[in-house]
């Protein structure tokens, strides 16, 4: 009986693997829904969005996004998650986002969102906030703009 059981358990946990193998998840962030991918940001930034895209799932399935600050020095601790937000699917695919804002200045440093179905990870995206500098023109550019 024992047997039995092991071995039914074990036929459910391969369906499961198996399942979650056939989700295909692609992200990417931004700092606007409409704009480009990106991997830097300024520290002005005040909302991201993790867009993905999610094929293979089955109705019901549960989409997680979990926000993480790798390194922000004294700001927080490593691997500190910010927060966590879940959506539900109702087709084999989906077309959404995760977001998170602040008010204010985001901390300088790398973070990261993980995008989990049915608490699989499927996808992880890294990013950072740095301040961003203006290329300066070269002397020579300078001195014949001034003639």
């Amino acid at each position: 009986m024992k047997r039995r059981l092991a071995f039914l358990a074990l036929t459910a946990l391969s369906i499961a693997i198996a399942n979650s193998a056939d989700v295909n998840v692609e992200a990417y962030i931004t700092n606007n829904p409409e704009a480009e991918r990106a991997s830097i940001f300024s520290l002005e930034t005040h909302t991201f969005y993790a867009m993905f895209k999610a094929k293979g799932l089955s109705p019901g399935d549960k989409i997680r996004g979990v926000w993480i600050a790798d390194d922000v020095g004294d700001a927080a601790p490593a691997n500190f998650k910010i927060q966590e937000s879940a959506l539900t699917a109702q087709d084999a695919t989906m077309n959404a986002q995760f977001s998170m804002t602040k008010p204010g200045v985001w901390p300088r440093g790398d973070y990261h969102v993980e995008i989990y179905v049915n608490d699989q990870l499927a996808t992880k995206v890294k990013f950072s906030v740095k301040p961003l500098t203006k290329p300066k023109k070269h002397e020579e550019e300078e001195e014949e703009s001034g003639d």
